[in-house]
C-alpha cells in the first residue's frame, strides 16, 4: 500500500513541480488541501463544476452517517429478494452504456469527460466501502434522485437536458436501507474480503504494449446500408494512472521511469464465480461475458456508421446529476434484486471494472474508439415497470453482446498533438485528489 501511495506521489510531484510543468498553467485552485475545477485549464465546460459536491469533496467522501436520513417507501420497509444472475448483470451493463453516452455524447472537452468520469467512479468507490462495512455509513440508496430515473429521455428519444434542482450535497436525504441480506458480523467481514479478492483477481489490471494486434481494427461491411469497423476490445489494463500509460505510449517526458515496475506484464487470470463460496446466487455468473472475461474486454466491437453524431456541449451540473441517478439506480438494482453480501459486491466490481476501460477509451490508451453501445443504452427505457418499480425480465442479450452496435459520437477536442500532455497533467491532479 505504501510503495502504491509513494508511486503514485512519484508521479503527481513531478508533474506539478514548477521545473516541469508550472502549476500555473492548469488553473487549478489549491484551496486548505482541496482542489476546484471551476474552469480548469481555462476550459469553459467545467464552469460550475465544484458546485455539485463541493471543492473539498471531490467524490463525495464526506458523505457520512449524519448527513443520512433514513426513509421507508411509502411506510413500507424494502427486503431485499434475490433475482437470477443475468438479470442483474443486463441492467448493470445497460446503466454503464448510459453513463458513456450521457459522457460522450454531452461533453466535447476530453479533460471534462476524464474528470466528470472520474468523480463518478470514485462515489460507487464508495459504495463499495459501504458493501464491506469500511464506511461507518448504512447500506442504502437515495430514493429521491433514482426516482428521476424514469426521466433520462425526451419524447423523441434524446438525452433530457432538464435541470432536476439537486446537488450532490442533497444525497443520503431521501436513503433507503433494504433489509433482508445475509450479512453476519462475525463471518461477512472475512467472506467480502475473500470476494474482493477474487474480483480483482479476475480484473486483471495490466496494458496491451503498444503495436499488439488487439490495438488494430479491421473494416467489416454489414450489407450496402452500413460500415463497421471491428477490433477486439483489448483485455490488458494497467494498475496505475493513466497517466503513466500516456508518458510511455507517447514518449512524453520520463516522469514514469520509477514507477515502471509497478506496471503488471501478466494476463489476467482465469477465475469462476459460478456458485462461487457455495453460493446459488452467483449460479450462470461466468455465462454473461465468459469465465475467462470477468469484464467483457475480450469482446469485439462494432462501430455502427450512420448519420453523423456530433457531441453537444451541456452545463456540467446537468451531468453531474444525470450520473448520479445512474449510481443511485445501481445502487438500488443491487441492494434489492440480491441479498447475499458477496455477491452484491462480485457485481458491483464487475461494474466498476467495465466502467474503469471507458477511462481509458477516452484518452486513447484502449485501442477502443470512445462510444456507447446505442442498442443496449436505449434498454434503459424497460428497466421499470409502469408503477415505477423494477421488472425482473430477461432483456435478451448476454455481456458478450457488448459493443456489436457501437456509436461514436464525433467533435470531441482530442488532438493527437496536445491531449496525451493535457491528460497526463490531469491525471496526476486526479490522483493526489484520490488518495
Amino acid at each position: 500500500m505504501f510503495a502504491k501511495l509513494a508511486a503514485a506521489l512519484t508521479i503527481a510531484i513531478s508533474v506539478l513541480s514548477a521545473s516541469a510543468i508550472p502549476v500555473t498553467s492548469t488553473g487549478l485552485v489549491v484551496r486548505g488541501g482541496s482542489h476546484s475545477f471551476d474552469n480548469y485549464g481555462g476550459i469553459s465546460s467545467f464552469n460550475g463544476f465544484d458546485n455539485f459536491y463541493g471543492s473539498d469533496n471531490f467524490d463525495n467522501s464526506h458523505f457520512s452517517e449524519s448527513s443520512i436520513t433514513v426513509v421507508k417507501e411509502q411506510e413500507q420497509e424494502v427486503v431485499c429478494h434475490s433475482e437470477s444472475i443475468v438479470i442483474i448483470q443486463q441492467r448493470l451493463l445497460v446503466l454503464q452504456e448510459m453513463a458513456k453516452r450521457i459522457i460522450s455524447e454531452q461533453i466535447c472537452e476530453v479533460e471534462t469527460q476524464t474528470v466528470v468520469f472520474e468523480q463518478f467512479h470514485s462515489s460507487l468507490h464508495g459504495f463499495s466501502r459501504d458493501l464491506r462495512r469500511f464506511s461507518g455509513r448504512d447500506v442504502g440508496y437515495d430514493s429521491d434522485i433514482s426516482s428521476h430515473f424514469s426521466n433520462f429521455y425526451g419524447s423523441d428519444g434524446s438525452l433530457s437536458t432538464d435541470d432536476w434542482g439537486f446537488s450532490g450535497s442533497d444525497l443520503g436525504h431521501s436513503y433507503v436501507v433494504p433489509s433482508g441480506n445475509n450479512w453476519d458480523s462475525s463471518r461477512s467481514f472475512g467472506s467480502v474480503g475473500n470476494a474482493y479478492k477474487a474480483a480483482r483477481s479476475a480484473d486483471g489490471n495490466i496494458f496491451q504494449p503498444e503495436g499488439s494486434s488487439l490495438m488494430k481494427g479491421n473494416a467489416i461491411q454489414l450489407g450496402s446500408d452500413h460500415t463497421a469497423f471491428a477490433s477486439p476490445m483489448a483485455r490488458y489494463r494497467r494498475d496505475t494512472s493513466t497517466g503513466m500509460f500516456l508518458a510511455r505510449r507517447y514518449q512524453l517526458k520520463d516522469e514514469v521511469t520509477d514507477v515502471d515496475r509497478y506496471l503488471v506484464s501478466s494476463s489476467s487470470r482465469n477465475i469462476s464465480f459460478n456458485n462461487w463460496g457455495g453460493l446459488s446466487s452467483l449460479s450462470g455468473f461466468d455465462n454473461f461475458f465468459g469465465s475467462d472475461n470477468f469484464d467483457g474486454s475480450r469482446n469485439q466491437e462494432i462501430i455502427i456508421v450512420e448519420q453523423e453524431q456530433v457531441c453537444r456541449r451541456q452545463d456540467v451540473v446537468i451531468i453531474q446529476q444525470q450520473l448520479s441517478i445512474v449510481q443511485e439506480f445501481a445502487k438500488q438494482i443491487i441492494l434489492q434484486q440480491i441479498c447475499d453480501v458477496e455477491t452484491q459486491f462480485i457485481l458491483l466490481e464487475q461494474f466498476q471494472s467495465r466502467l474503469f476501460q471507458f477511462k481509458r477509451d477516452i484518452s486513447r490508451q484502449s485501442g477502443r474508439s470512445v462510444s456507447f453501445d446505442s442498442n443496449i443504452a436505449i434498454l434503459i427505457l424497460q428497466l421499470l415497470n409502469s408503477d415505477g418499480s423494477l421488472n425482473n425480465r430477461n432483456l435478451g442479450f448476454e455481456g458478450r453482446d457488448i459493443g456489436q452496435h457501437s456509436r461514436v459520437i464525433s467533435g470531441s477536442n482530442w488532438d493527437d498533438s496536445r491531449s496525451p500532455q493535457s491528460l497526463f497533467k490531469l491525471q496526476a491532479i486526479l490522483q493526489l485528489q484520490n488518495l
